[in-house]
């Protein structure tokens, strides 16, 4: 009976933990692709600029 309670308890243990361990790497995920989104927006802004002073040049 005692070892039905120990393995009992070390699933729910292991279970917890493993929760845990999902939600931190899902924060680290979105906060992956919010930094992501971010150099996305800039690199886009710069090759806009870059794009209008090509045509401003070529004119």
């Amino acid at each position: 009976m005692d070892s039905i309670i120990i393995a009992a308890v070390t699933g729910v243990v292991s279970s917890v933990a493993t929760i845990a361990a999902i939600k931190v790497d899902i924060g680290w995920i979105k906060q992956t692709q919010s930094d992501f989104k971010e150099r996305l927006k800039l690199l886009e802004n710069r090759l806009s600029v870059l794009e209008k002073n090509r045509v401003d040049s070529a004119s």
